[in-house]
């Protein structure tokens, strides 16, 4: 690749590590939280938040972190813009990596254990940074201890890390529906027990437009769950069509192989469709122009199915580490039926 000034200023940016704006900052101890334990719902970057979620002050978003021409720039807040402006070539390129214990304790520690009482933790099926999130609370354990005790506060931090059973959109979906009960005033022990019966309720679909890059993607990946997925992204050819990749409680599976992309789409969003109940919530996630894809008349037919129903629908880009994890162009999408 020929050298760029502005590529090796850009790289030499995302490579700083330390960044305060960043970092948590301490919030006032309120005295109700005797009675009211605070929580926060916790995801990592990966998850396909909107801006306006991930400002909210009950959620927190763990930066993970992209390998890139033999640098590793963190995916956080104060860099996320800067890296979606690296072009498909240049992301084909990237490898998604979990933080380090370290790595998160520089930027929560030792706010984070003051400002919340209870942590709920989605892990992502492709990567749980909530281990690292874990290891770093241990590692710090008789500090937080004191420090909570010196404001009042009970001993323990609780870490509840809850698996959601997907990736992509989906972890954004159940965060957005704690985030809500939050709001609703749930108490820290019912939002834990929606957060595990969340993902029994949950369908989603991906649809690649490169398979090959997810494919590799899958390839790196240990979990066991994800053989399906991986199966049908391997050995593909231009002739093969698009693998129309779906999950649920029962497990992931290969519904279908489209050839051309706008007869793929038509076909997840016809999934989607039959799926779609009254009142569910269904979290659609692009790499590319929202404009486009909702003009896309499949995709604007399931709108107006979604909105006679009374669904609810949000439509968010794709996070940069979903970008390099799915490939150029790949769209996810999550359902949540309303007894969920």
């Amino acid at each position: 690749m020929r050298a760029s000034p502005h590529r090796d200023e850009l790289l030499g940016f995302l490579s700083t590590r330390r960044d305060e704006s960043d970092a948590e900052r301490a919030l006032p101890v309120d005295p109700r939280r005797a009675e009211h334990p605070a929580t926060l719902v916790l995801v990592d970057s990966a998850a396909d938040v909107p801006r306006s979620l991930s400002a909210h002050a009950a959620l927190r978003v763990l930066p993970l972190a992209l390998r890139l021409h033999g640098r590793r720039l963190r995916d956080a807040r104060a860099t996320s813009e800067r890296l979606r402006r690296l072009d498909g070539a240049r992301l084909r390129q990237a490898r998604v990596e979990l933080p380090d214990a370290a790595e998160l304790a520089w930027r929560l520690h030792p706010n984070l254990a003051l400002n919340a009482d209870v942590l709920i933790a989605l892990g992502d099926l492709l990567g749980d940074a909530s281990a690292a999130l874990q290891q770093m609370l241990a590692a710090h354990d008789a500090e937080i201890r004191e420090l909570r005790a010196s404001r009042g506060l009970p001993a323990k931090l609780a870490l509840h890390r809850i698996d959601c059973g997907g990736a992509f959109a989906v972890p954004a979906l159940h965060a957005r529906v704690l985030v809500h009960e939050l709001e609703r005033g749930r108490r820290s022990a019912d939002l834990v027990e929606i957060a595990t019966k969340l993902p029994r309720a949950t369908r989603q679909w991906l649809l690649p437009r490169t398979p090959r890059q997810l494919g590799d993607t899958l390839q790196g990946c240990a979990q066991p769950r994800l053989q399906p997925w991986r199966d049908a992204c391997a050995g593909l050819t231009l002739l093969s069509g698009h693998p129309l990749l779906y999950g649920d409680a029962d497990g992931l599976r290969c519904t279908a192989r489209v050839r051309g992309w706008t007869r793929a789409v038509d076909a997840l969003c016809a999934q989607v469709h039959d799926a779609l109940r009254e009142r569910s919530q269904l979290q659609i996630s692009y790499d590319g122009s929202i404009a486009e894809l909702t003009a896309h008349p499949a995709v604007d037919a399931l709108r107006a199915h979604a909105t006679r129903l009374g669904a609810t629908l949000h439509v968010s880009h794709m996070s940069v580490a979903s970008r390099v994890r799915a490939g150029a162009g790949a769209i996810a999408v999550a359902l949540l039926d309303q007894d969920g």
